[in-house]
């Protein structure tokens, strides 16, 4: 299956597929993510946490990038993998970014890809409620994983998995979408401890990130800058 799925990077430009996660590799050497999520996950969180100020680093958010989870400020050395470029989508409207979300999704699982290798990774229940009402809409199983300690979790079954930024500390996909970037930085919150949770949702990818907006906002900024656009 995976050298199927690699096989269908190099024709279709579609998703690239490796064997399971090796975690005795130390933190410093990234064996989960592709080189591209990398490289943009660290151009992004410099723009933000670099300028941090000294004590403020997000308790189990913190730049120091001493666990896994933890943004990283310098650049690990990766495992030499590779993948799709991350993609940065400006739609029409939330909707229609839901609608890629449920078009794409179809597609890729078409492909070979099962659903549960796709999440959905949201900031606000809104959106994840538009999600999940199209995806329903087109027939997509759906997931939600909205807890902290992800009672309930069932990582084998067959669905997409929608999960909050906060909730999804810890876990990977080899596929995710991040909708509603152009709300981001949420306005009640810091900005610097909404880069760290963008930092974390970005980093569940392990082969693909596609993030979707349809207004502008400080993030988007930012990453037109180290994504481009489509």
């Amino acid at each position: 299956m995976a050298q199927r799925l690699e096989s269908k990077l190099e024709d279709d430009s579609l998703l690239w597929y490796n064997v399971p996660i090796d975690r005795t590799t130390l933190l410093k050497i990234n064996d989960r993510n592709s080189e591209e999520i990398l490289t943009v996950t660290h151009r992004f969180a410099k723009e933000f946490l670099e300028r941090a100020p000294a004590g403020t680093d997000g308790g189990d958010l913190g730049t120091d990038g001493d666990t896994e989870d933890s943004p990283m400020l310098v650049l690990p050395e990766t495992a030499g993998r590779h993948g799709n470029p991350s993609v940065l989508l400006r739609l029409p409207s939330f909707q229609a970014e839901a609608e890629h979300i449920a078009t794409a999704a179809q597609r890729l699982h078409d492909d070979g890809v099962a659903w549960g290798d796709m999440a959905v990774v949201y900031r606000v229940k809104w959106m994840a409620e538009k999600v999940d009402a199209r995806l329903q809409k087109a027939g997509i199983p759906v997931e939600w994983v909205n807890h902290a300690d992800k009672q309930g979790y069932s990582p084998d079954k067959p669905s997409i998995k929608l999960v909050t930024m906060h909730s999804s500390k810890g876990l990977e996909f080899p596929v995710v979408f991040i909708p509603g970037l152009g709300y981001l930085p949420h306005s009640q919150e810091a900005p610097t401890d909404e880069a760290r949770l963008m930092d974390v949702a970005m980093t569940r990818a392990i082969a693909q990130l596609v993030m979707m907006e349809h207004q502008g906002s400080a993030f988007m900024r930012r990453l037109e800058r180290v994504v481009g656009k489509r």
